[in-house]
């Protein structure tokens, strides 16, 4: 459905882009993921065509987006960080308008199927100046959708929503990926574990990652044993000895001296969490809790990007 192709982009001698590459299949929801300045933004304004790339190819729906974006963009709805909206209209007036621009047929029909979609249906006297910042959210999505899309490109379409608010937006967004691809850029990476069946990361102008959550926690370290121990109880002279045990792959800590524990990531085979608990025992290390683990998609982010927690 999308594919994108060594991609670059610079700012006079400032890299932007830097090759990047990445597929994306037919319907799903897709996380986008990456710290500001990765390149997010750049990416999907060139995926929507309102940007030239320095280099590379996109292709959507089997169409060059570079060389012939006029036929694909009736293909693709895209929401923008803040919402193309107009405070002065309606909710309806302002879908009129943005279906008239789009040239879309049997427009009434359209819009009333967009907004049971995006759930404002009933909503339509509403003046814009009037929503909440999930309305304007939702609205935003509805003029992405009304000339009814294969592609929907949202950058962070949750940004600044309360709890209630992104509960209810994960709602509509998992509807609309059931017929169509959905390209979400987020930093909200326990929605984007939530949501997305496949996730892309950028990193430094470049595609740090991708695959679905098991593939990608394949790729960085697979399942480990995280162990919680009494601070009082530890020390580097205790992370040396363990990590030189013969059957630890690897081990990580995360301390919080101030609640006073110290909690371990220690990769290794299954077989071996009962010498592991031995060794413990004979160090009089008191184990709080222990547990099989996967990293999560914000291990796996942070990992990218090289921050520690």
């Amino acid at each position: 459905m999308i594919v994108v192709d060594k991609l670059t982009k610079q700012y006079g001698d400032v890299p932007v882009l830097q090759g990047v590459s990445f597929e994306v299949p037919a319907n799903g929801l897709v996380g986008f993921l990456g710290v500001n300045g990765a390149g997010k933004t750049t990416t999907m304004r060139i995926l929507t065509t309102a940007l030239q790339p320095t280099s590379g190819r996109v292709h959507i729906c089997g169409v060059d987006v570079i060389a012939n974006p006029q036929d694909i963009r009736s293909d693709i709805g895209y929401l923008p960080e803040q919402p193309p909206l107009y405070p002065q209209l309606t909710i309806g007036q302002y879908l009129e308008f943005v279906g008239g621009l789009r040239q879309v047929s049997n427009l009434h029909q359209r819009i009333g199927t967009v907004l049971e979609q995006v759930g404002l249906l009933g909503k339509e006297d509403l003046h814009i100046s009037k929503l909440s910042k999930g309305y304007r959210q939702r609205l935003g999505l509805a003029q992405a959708l009304v000339h009814d899309p294969k592609v929907i490109i949202l950058d962070e379409p949750a940004s600044g929503l309360d709890p209630s608010q992104l509960v209810e937006i994960r709602s509509v967004l998992k509807g609309l990926a059931e017929d169509r691809t959905v390209l979400l850029s987020t930093h909200l990476l326990g929605e984007a574990e939530k949501l997305c069946d496949y996730n892309i990361i950028l990193h430094n102008g470049l595609v740090g990652a991708h695959g679905c959550l098991a593939d990608l926690a394949s790729q960085f370290g697979g399942t480990f044993l995280e162990i919680s121990v009494a601070s009082q109880d530890w020390s580097a002279d205790s992370l040396l000895e363990i990590s030189q045990l013969s059957f630890v792959e690897r081990v990580e800590e995360r301390q919080n001296i101030e609640k006073g524990w110290c909690v371990l990531q220690v990769k290794l085979p299954v077989a071996s969490q009962e010498d592991l608990r031995a060794w413990f025992a004979q160090q009089e290390i008191a184990i709080l809790g222990y547990q099989w683990k996967q990293p999560s998609l914000e291990d796996i982010f942070l990992h990218i990007v090289g921050v520690e927690r």
